[in-house]
């Protein structure tokens, strides 16, 4: 079977070119570079629309509104794709980025180049197919088998596996780095303050039907950061999708990979894969310009 593993990052250039590498089980399967500055593009109304119309038993209030929708469908405007045999995909994805590039001198700095994982997918290529349908009818069907447990359930937002792409994953720093450095010492840093704050602070989530508080829900991440023993760790930056990290210097992400119902998948924390799947918006919008605009 043939896979599709998607690199999507958003740039913004200052000097050099930003040099990424691939491996799967610490073989290197590609090189490219980040030339020019890439920035998220906005799905199409009719896209979203299509979306809205197929998916009638989602009811959460974002999910209603255009520009919300648009913000958690967002995706880069260029995005590496990379076509792989199953055979070749083993338990571990590693990306390298080598970012070097500010005008780092004597401990300060002003400039530099920045990168924001935004896009990353590993899904068999045939499900990308005929924009996506399988996954329309997959949601479609699990909506209507568990809707009634993400309706009650505050749970339901607690961390589990995400299919076909992670929405939340370890981002580690290059401890070499003169901008890492930089920022791991500066408190006020825009990207450290939000690693720190993002998921202390309590809010509620409101919809149509229900109302409960997160407090459940941060404790339960702050468990799984604790559990890989990252929570502390200066270099190591949580990312979530719904609060994106733009990021000045070199990094690394590192994914296990694993395996359901004959099918591959990044699982970044190991989570269990029994219970109710959690599909990403992103994956229909993807698949959407997959047959048009990224297709190789």
């Amino acid at each position: 079977m043939k896979y599709i593993l998607g690199i999507g990052l958003n740039y913004k250039k200052y000097k050099k070119d930003a040099t990424i590498k691939i491996y799967l089980n610490d073989e290197l399967i590609e090189i490219y570079q980040l030339t020019n500055n890439i920035e998220s593009i906005k799905v199409p109304t009719n896209t979203i629309k299509k979306i809205q119309d197929t998916f009638k038993y989602f009811k959460r209030w974002w999910f209603k509104s255009y520009d919300t929708f648009n913000e958690k469908c967002r995706m880069p405007s260029y995005i590496k794709l990379i076509e792989v045999d199953e055979s070749e995909i083993g338990k571990e994805l590693r990306i390298e980025v080598k970012n070097d590039d500010s005008n780092y001198t004597n401990g300060f700095m002003t400039k530099s180049s920045t990168i924001e994982p935004n896009f990353l997918i590993l899904a068999p290529k045939k499900l990308l197919e005929n924009y996506g349908k399988f996954f329309f009818d997959f949601q479609d069907r699990l909506f209507k088998k568990h809707w009634n447990w993400f309706r009650n359930s505050p749970v339901s937002d607690m961390p589990r596996p995400c299919w076909p792409m992670p929405m939340y994953y370890d981002i580690i720093l290059d401890k070499k780095n003169k901008i890492n450095k930089l920022l791991k010492d500066d408190p006020k840093q825009y990207l450290w303050y939000q690693r720190n704050g993002m998921y202390g602070v309590g809010y509620e989530k409101n919809d149509d039907e229900f109302t409960v508080t997160k407090k459940i829900v941060i404790d339960g991440w702050l468990e799984f950061f604790k559990t890989n023993k990252t929570l502390d760790d200066p270099y190591v930056l949580h990312y979530h999708y719904d609060w994106p990290i733009t990021i000045g210097g070199s990094f690394d992400i590192i994914l296990p990979i694993s395996k359901k119902h004959g099918i591959y998948f990044l699982n970044p924390y190991k989570l269990s894969t029994h219970g109710v799947p959690n599909i990403c918006l992103q994956t229909f919008a993807f698949a959407h310009y997959f047959c048009n605009k990224y297709d190789k």
